[in-house]
C-alpha cells in the first residue's frame, strides 16, 4: 500500500507540473494539490517552484520558492533557485541577497559563484567580484562566461596582460561568441597591439556579416513555406 500511495503522489505530481508548464495552472494545482493534502513541505514548494519557472511564471516561482527558502532555511539548493528565479525577473538585489545565503550553505557551487562575481561586477565591486569568477571559471575552465567576465573586470583594474592571457584560449575556444572578440580586441588597443585588436575586429565584422546572411536566408525559407502554404490552401 506504502508503494501504490507514494506511486500515486509521484503521478500526481507528473501530471500537475506537466499541466502547469504547459500554462493550464488550475487543473495543474488542482492535481498538486492531492500533494499537498498529504502534508505541506519545502520539497514539494521547491518542485512547484520549479514547474512554475519552466513555464515562466516568474512570480509564481518566487513565491513558491520563497516558501520553500521560510520552512527549511538550510535546504541545499533552495537560495539558489530562488535567485535565479529573482534575476530573470529582474529583482537582481533580492537575487545577491540570495546567492550570498546560498554561498554560506554550499561555497563550492559552480553557478552561486559565478553570479556572485557577476553581480558585484555589475555594481562596480570589482575587488568582490574577482575571487567569485576566479572560483567559477576554476571550476569549469571550459564555460565561457566566467573567463569573459573575470577578464572584464581585470580589464577595469588596469591588469591588461592577465585579462589577455586569461581571455585569449577563451575566444580561440568560442570563436562565435561576438562579445569575446570585442573585450579581447580593446585588449590588444590598449596594449599598443593594434595589428592583433584589427585582427579581432575583423572577426567581429565577419561574424555580424555570417548572422546577418543567416537570418536572411531563414526570412527567405520562412517567405516560401508560407508561399507554399497559401498556395496550397487555393488549390
Amino acid at each position: 500500500f506504502r508503494t501504490r500511495h507514494a506511486g500515486d503522489l509521484a503521478l500526481a505530481y507528473v501530471r500537475g507540473t506537466a499541466l502547469i508548464r504547459a500554462g493550464h495552472l488550475h487543473r495543474g494545482g488542482a492535481w498538486i494539490n492531492r500533494i499537498m493534502r498529504n502534508g505541506d513541505s519545502a520539497v514539494v514548494h521547491l518542485m512547484l517552484g520549479d514547474a512554475f519557472r519552466e513555464s515562466h511564471k516568474w512570480k509564481r516561482a518566487i513565491a513558491e520558492y520563497k516558501q520553500a527558502v521560510k520552512m527549511a532555511p538550510k535546504m541545499p539548493l533552495a537560495h539558489l533557485w530562488l535567485a535565479e528565479a529573482q534575476l530573470l525577473s529582474g529583482e537582481s538585489a533580492a537575487a545577491l541577497g540570495n546567492f550570498e545565503r546560498e554561498y554560506a550553505l554550499d561555497p563550492n557551487n559552480y553557478e552561486t559563484n559565478f553570479y556572485l562575481g557577476f553581480l558585484y561586477a555589475q555594481q562596480g565591486e570589482l575587488a568582490k567580484a574577482a575571487p567569485y569568477l576566479r572560483r567559477a571559471h576554476a571550476m569549469v575552465p571550459a564555460a565561457f562566461q566566467p573567463a569573459l567576465q573575470l577578464a572584464l573586470v581585470l580589464f577595469h583594474q588596469r591588469h591588461l596582460k592577465q585579462a589577455r592571457n586569461l581571455l585569449e584560449p577563451a575566444v580561440k575556444a568560442h570563436p562565435k561568441n561576438a562579445q569575446g572578440h570585442v573585450v579581447l580586441g580593446e585588449i590588444y588597443y590598449r596594449l599598443h597591439q593594434a595589428k592583433r585588436g584589427a585582427a579581432q575586429r575583423a572577426m567581429l565584422r565577419q561574424l555580424i556579416a555570417d548572422r546577418q546572411k543567416q537570418a536572411i536566408q531563414q526570412r527567405r525559407r520562412e517567405s516560401l513555406q508560407l508561399a507554399a502554404h497559401g498556395a496550397g490552401g487555393h488549390s
